[in-house]
């Protein structure tokens, strides 16, 4: 739900196009800016800092929960999978 509201925020303030939203990336919100390259043309929208803090805010905490699940992978032990492997 987070993730909906920052994505319809960014292109509300943004008023950016729905194929352009790749280019907001973490370095962007840190910049301040993205630059768009698209048909030829390359575009500079600049980010609100109000906007930049909650991107930062939701990056930071999807990194942590992404890590996270990566330690409890590697520390589950590996699952029976029956003598097939390679299905997953």
């Amino acid at each position: 739900m987070e993730r909906l509201s920052l994505l319809i925020e960014t292109i509300g303030t943004t008023c950016i196009r729905g194929s352009e939203v790749k280019y907001i990336t973490e370095g962007a919100a840190r910049n301040g800016k993205a630059e768009i390259a698209l048909k030829r043309k390359i575009r500079v929208i600049l980010l609100s800092s109000k906007l930049c803090r909650k991107l930062l805010k939701y990056a930071k905490k999807r990194l942590r929960r992404d890590l996270s699940h990566q330690m409890q992978k590697r520390t589950d032990p590996a699952p029976n999978l029956g003598g097939i492997e390679g299905l997953v």
